[in-house]
């Protein structure tokens, strides 16, 4: 599968897609704030750097949250309580790390699920508006199954017991294996199932 570098550098990439999953880690910019506006701002360019991509923070399924400092804790909080939404909070883990520029109070490091090149989250597996979903051209699997594909595709739900017991009649009055084969055959001489006689026999034998 192709794994797509946004603005990659010699030492990390900004973004990283693959598998229609975006990996991102976002630090703040206004590096003389505190815990929560810092946190804010890095949330706002997660925002952007989802929505440039055709996703949300809706679809965010993991965040991992690193503070220099625990007592920041709260405040980093208040910052996450307001942007999260409501039923879609993502996996989470805040780690207290010496971060290496000394003045990040938070860095945020996210793993979020993007569209793919049609707009879709995942091969939809249901039919386009308006069309009707592709059905087999066999029969479910039933007790009556086996007599459906005994007789054909062609026989109908009223037709079945008449067709169950004309053959049930034949097996239980053929003499010889032979005979019981020529019976059959000429049962099934309108159907499609000419190459399954012997399979299909045990179907309509009585039980």
């Amino acid at each position: 599968m192709t794994i797509t570098r946004i603005d990659a550098e010699a030492r990390w990439s900004d973004v990283v897609i693959h598998n229609q999953t975006l990996y991102y880690t976002g630090v703040p910019s206004n590096l003389d704030a505190d815990a929560c506006a810092q946190t804010a701002d890095t949330l706002a360019q997660i925002d952007a750097v989802l929505e440039k991509q055709g996703s949300s923070k809706s679809r965010i399924l993991d965040a991992t949250i690193f503070l220099a400092d625990g007592a920041d804790f709260a405040a980093m909080n208040q910052a996450w309580d307001a942007w999260v939404v409501a039923g879609h909070a993502p996996v989470r883990c805040t780690v207290q790390a010496k971060l290496m520029n000394p003045k990040y109070k938070v860095e945020i490091k996210i793993i979020a699920a993007v569209y793919d090149s049609r707009g879709r989250v995942a091969r939809a597996s249901v039919a386009p508006p308006g069309k009707k979903p592709r059905q087999s051209r066999y029969p479910a699997h039933s007790p009556d199954s086996g007599v459906n594909a005994f007789y054909g595709l062609h026989t109908s739900q009223a037709d079945q017991p008449r067709r169950r017991q004309e053959a049930r009649s034949i097996v239980l009055s053929a003499r010889t294996p032979h005979e019981l084969f020529l019976q059959l055959q000429r049962l099934l001489r309108h159907t499609f199932q000419r190459f399954t006689i012997a399979g299909r026999l045990f179907c309509v034998a009585p039980h």
